[in-house]
């Protein structure tokens, strides 16, 4: 028998996913990033056979359609190709058993029936950016990827005032243009914005970026950080308690 517990979840997930990028499989990456490993179990095989790995994920709705009953999928689907990525990079002493999905548990408010009620009648009011169909809620704010979530849940830890992903206007040389921060956060009465870089949607150049940046800086935003996505998913609070001090001292 193997031990599974000692697997790292996140490096699995990250390598099947880098294997499919490595493939120019961008489809198929993207839905499984869109998710997460909730847990890995294994079945014990024969006496000569190594121990048989099933890996089994939580996403959003357009992830488990992709990823549900893979056995009745043609062999060139999205979800057959995640699951190929998996078994290619299986850690030592595995076989391969199967990939399951279920779909994610949303965290809830107080009010969580009134706000899906809304929702279903087509009353709600969101955050104004830009979301893919293949968006995540949370707190009835919508994300492009588990990543913002991550900043959103620990900017909500440390208790600031913050508006994701929201759409504004403002001044380029002559002309007015509308432009969309990833976080605009307001800290002690001092305005600053979270930039996630790497994300699919978010590959500016950095002469972009700069110019971007400058932009909102001219309307009074002094502090515009920008943090990889990698840091921003696996350590979100140390990147906000970082984010909080620089505008706390520049703001």
């Amino acid at each position: 028998m193997g031990n599974v517990d000692q697997i790292d979840k996140e490096q699995l997930l990250a390598s099947a996913a880098t294997y499919l990028i490595e493939g120019h499989d961008e489809d198929a990456a993207r839905l499984l990033l869109a998710c997460h490993i909730e847990d890995l179990s294994e079945q014990e095989a024969g006496s000569w056979d190594p121990p048989s790995l099933l890996v089994e994920l939580r996403g959003p709705r357009m992830a488990y359609d992709a990823l549900v009953d893979l056995s009745r999928q043609p062999p060139d689907a999205p979800g057959q190709r995640v699951q190929q990525a998996f078994q290619a990079v299986l850690p030592r002493g595995y076989g391969w058993r199967q990939l399951e999905i279920r779909a994610e548990l949303v965290p809830i408010d107080p009010d969580w029936r009134t706000q899906l009620i809304s929702r279903v009648q087509g009353t709600a009011v969101d955050n104004q950016g830009l979301i893919p169909k293949d968006f995540r809620l949370w707190n009835n704010l919508r994300f492009r990827s588990a990543t913002e979530v991550k900043i959103a849940e620990a900017l909500d830890r440390a208790g600031v005032l913050f508006f994701p992903l929201c759409r504004g206007r403002l001044n380029q040389r002559q002309v007015r243009v509308t432009r969309e921060p990833d976080f605009l956060v307001c800290h002690q009465g001092r305005w600053g914005m979270i930039e996630v870089d790497g994300e699919p949607w978010h590959r500016g150049m950095a002469a972009e970026d700069h110019a971007r940046d400058r932009l909102f800086k001219a309307h009074g935003v002094k502090v515009v950080e920008h943090f990889d996505a990698k840091h921003c998913y696996n350590i979100p609070d140390e990147v906000v308690k970082r984010f909080l001090a620089i505008l706390t001292s520049n703001g």
